[in-house]
């Protein structure tokens, strides 16, 4: 029998491999911390080296620094070595945090459990010294720690920095304020993603330049020429008074450089890029109460400078004919915390509810655009009528002081009309709400009819079923009218009931946009059924809901921390990847999917226990 010499080799190969691994090292952990000495407000990284063949499996226990470091983020690698016939694996992993005091600190000792015997590492002295020079970039692991001391440049932070800039910091309730965060760089930047964005709590919050890519422009800051480029900007209106913190904005930029060798062949191949995380500063905003001083009794809330007209299609009507009244607010604010008007129709119309129109947009630093209520009225008596105007009253910050605006009376001369209603114009066949009313009175016919007796035909069973037939149907009956009346009067059951169908119908809308050049859209929509579910389900109002709020509802709910932590999480993802520069791929957004639809029934079986 002939042998294979190859195929000899792979066995033997197969054999010293199973061997080998048979003799791995034994458990061990290990942790050290770059750099020890670190500026205010600047990232430094935790390492954790877990060896041993059980290394793959185990997650250590992170000690709590929350109290004077912020939590950015992680990542991790693994290596496996022979070394003298003895197989080596182990696992860094890397944690990354942004101080947020200035001192000398100390990270407890690191514990973990591998085998069924727990492993204690020595704590970590660190420094956190505001006039510290800032560290080199580290690597995510040691050969990348290698190839960077290998890097001849050193990123200072005048060579690459985000600012936060506002329009303004003194500010009155709801007044907008726009939010700018721009990166200046004197070095080359290939990529960014955001690391931690910053919460907005206590704000109505308007994405100014959502699923726009960056243009960069020059400019000089202290006598240096820039390339910045704004990556986020936002308007918010704050909603109490006070002093408002925004906390950083955290980034990690790949920077391109071009590492020296005394080979000057590889002057063509060794560009590299090098990661580098930047931080905004925080920024403090004041704001001030309005003025409790002749406010008017009619205020409710409302900030900016507005304009409100009333119309109506027809003044000269008859009875039974629909008129659409129109009402339109428009001007400089937050329309969309603008309450529904509520004119004094006469008694003498049938109203029906409002159909909004709503357009808004941002010009400048406020947000601009009109608002529409549409009403359609059924006037049922002749005569003359008069809808009397309505009045807004709203706080100018710019004239610090309240003012009112009115519409117009409006006059409608009403004859009567015959029959029931007239469906000669828009208004009534652009709704289906105003039904036709038919004719009232069917005259009995006494002539040529021929009578004979029922009893003839049918047994008396089927007279005593259609007897009996109307009282097994109204307890049915009974219940859906029931539970049509509490869903109309009662918003949070109704919101609770539909919360399930209006969250499927948002991922349905999402599993269609898991492509690659829909990135942004689908992110935004898996994160709108997910507030939308919470805000439903919570009976909490969705626009501006700010992730403490979510965290803080949910507790209270007593949903549990693992659930909690994993619908935060989504969120978090879906607000990162809306405004991340590189693309998400189709599997990664499919997996996402199966994670969010997995997450909202977890939470939907947690609140309804």
């Amino acid at each position: 029998m002939k042998i294979n010499v190859k195929h000899g080799l792979i066995v033997l190969f197969l054999f010293v491999s199973i061997t080998c691994f048979g003799q791995s090292t034994k458990p061990g952990l290990k942790a050290w911390v770059e750099p020890t000495v670190v500026g205010l407000n600047q990232s430094f990284t935790l390492y954790i080296e877990l060896s041993g063949k059980d290394s793959r499996q185990v997650q250590p226990e992170l000690p709590a620094i929350d109290s004077w470091a912020i939590f950015l983020g992680s990542g991790s690698s693994q290596n496996m070595q022979i070394i003298n016939g003895s197989m080596s694996i182990s696992k860094i992993i890397h944690y990354q945090f942004q101080t947020r005091k200035e001192g000398r600190f100390t990270i407890p000792a690191v514990k973990a459990v591998m085998g069924g015997k727990t492993y204690t590492t020595q704590s970590i002295s660190i420094k956190v010294d505001k006039n510290a020079a800032p560290a080199a970039p580290a690597g995510n692991n040691r050969r990348d720690q290698q190839r960077d001391r290998r890097t001849p440049v050193e990123i200072t932070p005048e060579d690459l920095f985000v600012k936060v800039t506002t329009n303004r910091k003194i500010v009155y309730v709801n007044e907008p304020i726009v939010v700018t965060y721009t990166i200046y760089t004197r070095v080359s930047v290939s990529s960014y993603e955001f690391i931690k964005m910053p919460t907005t709590s206590g704000f109505w919050a308007e994405e100014l330049n959502q699923n726009r890519r960056p243009k960069t422009r020059n400019e000089v800051v202290d006598g240096q020429r820039y390339t910045a480029a704004t990556i986020k900007k936002t308007m918010l209106f704050p909603m109490s008074a006070g002093i408002k913190n925004l906390e950083p904005m955290s980034l990690k930029c790949a920077v391109k450089v071009q590492n020296r060798s005394r080979n000057i062949f590889d002057d063509f191949f060794n560009d590299s890029s090098i990661k580098h995380s930047i931080s905004s500063k925080p920024l403090k905003i004041t704001v001030k109460p309005l003025p409790l001083d002749k406010q008017p009794s009619e205020f409710n809330g409302l900030v900016g400078q507005y304009s409100v007209k009333a119309t109506v299609d027809k003044r000269n009507v008859q009875t039974n004919q629909a008129v659409t009244y129109k009402l339109t607010v428009a001007g400089a604010g937050n329309l969309q915390g603008l309450a529904t008007p509520s004119p004094a129709f006469p008694d003498a119309f049938e109203v029906y509810p409002p159909e909004v129109k709503e357009s808004v947009k941002p010009a400048g630093d406020v947000l601009s655009g009109s608002k529409t209520y549409e009403w359609v009225l059924v006037p049922r008596s002749a005569g003359h009528h008069s809808i009397p105007p309505v009045e807004l009253v709203y706080f100018n910050p710019r004239l610090k002081k309240y003012e009112r605006k009115s519409s117009a009376e409006i006059s409608l001369q009403i004859a009567r009309g015959q029959g029931g209603l007239a469906d000669d114009g828009p208004a009534l066949r652009s709704r289906q709400a105003v039904a036709l009313l038919g004719h009232d009175i069917r005259y009995i016919k006494t002539e040529g009819v021929h009578l004979e007796s029922m009893s003839q035909k049918f047994p008396s069973w089927i007279y005593l079923y259609f007897i009996l037939l109307p009282i097994f149907l109204v307890i049915p009956a009974w219940y859906v009218r029931r539970h049509q009346d509490r869903l109309i009067g009662d918003v949070a059951f109704a919101r609770r009931r539909r919360a399930g169908r209006l969250a499927k119908k948002h991922l349905t809308k999402a599993k269609l946009l898991i492509q690659t050049d829909t990135q942004k859209n689908f992110y935004a929509e898996v994160g709108r059924a997910i507030t939308g579910f919470i805000g439903d389900k919570l009976n909490m109002p969705t626009a501006g809901m700010m992730s403490e709020e979510i965290q803080r509802a949910l507790l209270d709910k007593n949903v549990s921390a693992g659930i909690v932590e994993n619908i935060m999480q989504l969120l978090a993802k879906c607000d990162m990847m809306r405004f991340a520069p590189t693309a998400s791929d189709e599997t990664e957004m499919d997996k996402f999917f199966i994670d969010a639809e997995t997450a909202l029934n977890r939470l939907d079986r947690e609140i309804s226990r």
